[in-house]
């Protein structure tokens, strides 16, 4: 049997592995979320009670500056919360739903308007292009921009109608429980017209 400093160097081997690991995730899929922040998602997620910038600062070991910055940018996709804790003149935050249902689900929300800005951009140069057009090879390439708008489209009201209304808990399992099959048999229909 290990001795029980072996055992708590252990854990906090893992532990930091794992907070590691999620500060990458995260930041790979949002840009403007470092490291840290994603940092922050694994400790608030560690955490048995909300943590504040100065508790977060001192586990991360990095300024609250830092922190702050991330902290922000973690609420405005609606990952992370700031509450109060009785009997603290400070702020605190937690994770705004379950993990990693919190995350999917951003994700989600992030990947429907990405889709739906490209769809609008999309819709516009197959507009600019069919008035352009002089012939039927021209009129082809206006058609086929057209298609890939709709098909960014579909699938952005896809995600749209999976997803719960803001403010609503994230519950994946609930989420999947109901997805509507005429939802995702229109979606189907559009991405199989699509390709002809």
């Amino acid at each position: 049997m290990k001795p029980e400093s072996d055992v708590d160097a252990a854990i906090g081997s893992e532990r930091a592995q794992f907070v590691d690991l999620v500060g990458t995730e995260i930041s790979a899929i949002w840009r403007n979320v470092t490291r840290l922040g994603g940092q922050c998602v694994a400790a608030l997620y560690l955490s048995d009670a909300p943590l504040s910038m100065d508790d977060l600062a001192t586990q991360l070991g990095r300024s609250k500056s830092n922190v702050f910055a991330n902290l922000k940018a973690l609420q405005s996709l609606g990952i992370v919360r700031r509450v109060r804790v009785a009997g603290s003149a400070r702020d605190h935050f937690e994770l705004a739903a379950q993990y990693p249902d919190v995350l999917v689900i951003a994700f989600a929300r992030h990947l429907s308007h990405t889709l739906k800005d490209k769809s609008t951009g999309l819709g516009s140069i197959s507009g600019r292009l069919d008035a352009l057009a002089r012939g039927p090879r021209e009129k082809d390439v206006a058609t086929r921009v057209a298609r890939l708008s709709e098909t960014y489209a579909a699938v952005g009201a896809l995600i749209d109608g999976l997803l719960p209304p803001a403010g609503q808990p994230h519950d994946l399992v609930t989420i999947l429980g109901r997805v509507d099959p005429g939802l995702v048999g229109e979606a189907m229909a559009v991405l199989r017209a699509q390709r002809g």
